[in-house]
């Protein structure tokens, strides 16, 4: 006899799961990946979900993009601050397969946090957090970047992310950054402002400070 979904106890179960330890039906699988069902990054159907995801979710963030960062067009430094931020977030998130938009948002609400002048006992809270503040800290001590530019990009990434977020595609701001910056290692620029000819790595960014530094 064919067993049945586990999840919906309806359908036939014609998936192995691993994180129910049985079959789950592909409807199932489909709708409750990732908010309902806790998937381990091992689920073969996960990273296929994840790649087929991240290629659909990659035109509708480059568009919102586009729209919530509109008043950084002619904005030479600050737009390459902020595509640097969002560097510096696909690296820490790569290999989070489990980690949601909404996991992002705690993120960034407590790199914020540890940016305030205000010194405060907690630290990070999360990995992806973690990740962030080990990237970033260096970059602060050595003069590089300035904590009140990356509390503002912080702030205009949060509104990205909150733009992006769907209830049905819980990894829809994930995915599609992922997809912008797939083998990025803080070189390139958004596909939204690709051609621009704005090319930022941490080098850059010293080289940048250097010189605003020499002409100071």
């Amino acid at each position: 006899m064919p067993r049945r979904c586990l999840h919906c106890d309806e359908r036939r179960g014609n998936r192995r799961c691993p994180a129910l330890g049985g079959s789950i039906c592909s409807r199932c699988c489909g709708e409750n990946r990732l908010v309902a069902i806790a998937c381990p990054p091992s689920c073969i159907y996960l990273a296929q979900h994840e790649a087929f995801q991240q290629r659909k979710q990659s035109v509708h963030f480059a568009e919102t993009w586009r729209r919530v960062n509109a008043d950084l067009r002619g904005r030479e430094e600050a737009l390459r601050l902020q595509v640097f931020i969002e560097q510096l977030l696909a690296g820490a998130a790569r290999g989070l397969d489990t980690v949601v938009d909404r996991d992002v948002l705690t993120a960034l609400d407590d790199l914020h946090r540890l940016l305030s002048p205000i010194e405060l006992v907690a630290g990070a809270t999360s990995t992806l957090a973690r990740r962030l503040w080990g990237s970033v800290a260096p970059l602060i001590e050595d003069g590089t970047l300035r904590r009140e530019a990356l509390i503002e990009g912080i702030d205009r990434l949060r509104r990205l992310v909150e733009a992006l977020q769907d209830p049905a595609v819980p990894r829809a701001f994930l995915q599609g950054l992922l997809a912008q910056h797939a083998g990025d290692e803080g070189s390139a620029a958004p596909e939204a402002e690709r051609g621009s000819g704005l090319i930022v790595t941490p080098e850059d960014l010293r080289r940048s400070a250097s010189r605003s530094a020499r002409a100071r």
